[in-house]
């Protein structure tokens, strides 16, 4: 877990630059578009402002119709950490639940299994 705005989040550190990881990320999502969610989701990936410290992307699970938020950011030379913050259930806003915080432990542990067995 992570400390800060992001207390709950489940943070892996990955041995390549922030850049490389977010383009493999785009990669990812243009050869398998249907994790990239429908338009009318408005899944705004990037920093929010130049200042901003994490940047935000966002997948989609089509079978289960949830969204998936997580973010990167830089943690030392050739190192990025990639954080999954949670899940919300369906488009609309408001049925989002933090893993590591949301969910029964059960569920945590599978929510975790599938990001990493999807991705």
């Amino acid at each position: 877990m992570a400390v800060g705005s992001y207390a709950y989040a489940e943070v892996y550190e990955m041995n390549t630059d922030e850049s490389t990881l977010i383009q493999a990320i785009q990669n990812f999502k243009k050869e398998n578009p249907q994790y990239n969610g429908p338009p009318q989701a408005q899944l705004q990936e990037g920093r929010k402002s130049s200042n901003d410290y994490w940047y935000y992307i966002y997948f989609y699970y089509p079978v289960e119709d949830q969204i998936v938020s997580a973010w990167t950011r830089p943690s030392g030379e050739g190192k990025t950490e990639f954080a999954f913050v949670g899940i919300n259930q369906g488009l609309a806003p408001g049925h989002f639940k933090l893993i590591n915080r949301g969910f029964n432990s059960s569920e945590n542990k599978e929510q975790k299994k599938n990001l990493k067995k999807e991705f």
